[in-house]
């Protein structure tokens, strides 16, 4: 097996990046729907409030990680 290079480093950073992306189209086709969904069962509910408070939660460890704020927050 050869050793990973710079390159290979650079392909697989892009590719994922490429998936971010497409993951945040997901996500926010998701959170409309989600939406159309609690209206159509008779209008939204606190579980849905509870739906939405775990998503925004885990959005926001994902972008303190991003920022380095929060948990993530460097060191001085």
């Amino acid at each position: 097996m050869q050793p990973q290079t710079k390159e290979d480093s650079l392909q697989k950073y892009e590719e994922k990046q490429a998936e971010i992306r497409k993951l945040l189209k997901q996500i926010e086709v998701g959170l409309q729907q989600h939406d159309r969904n609690a209206s159509g069962q008779g209008g939204h509910h606190w579980g849905h409030v509870g739906d939405l408070a775990s998503i925004a939660s885990t959005l926001t460890n994902i972008r303190d990680q991003l920022h380095h704020t929060g948990e993530y927050a460097r060191v001085l």
